[in-house]
């Protein structure tokens, strides 16, 4: 997250915004936890689990709809086609 989702203000390491106050720790575990999803569901494209690659990305969508998730969703729907 390069924003504050609140007051649009860049963000930096700090949980808290430095314009509006938010605390927006909670925003960043989330988002910590998408990558997770998103880093297991990478680990399992090379083992072939495609079971196990599509639930790892769809708890990662669930959390966050990154460009990249999405794209690997498509890719190994049209794999599986």
């Amino acid at each position: 997250m390069e924003r504050c989702p609140v007051c649009r203000a860049r963000r930096n390491d700090d949980p808290v915004c430095h314009r509006c106050g938010t605390d927006l720790s909670w925003v960043c575990r989330v988002e910590a936890q998408a990558q997770t999803w998103q880093r297991v569901a990478i680990a399992k494209l090379l083992t072939d689990e495609h079971q196990l690659v599509r639930e790892a990305l769809q708890h990662a969508v669930k959390l966050k709809r990154a460009p990249l998730t999405l794209a690997l969703l498509g890719m190994l729907d049209a794999e599986l086609r």
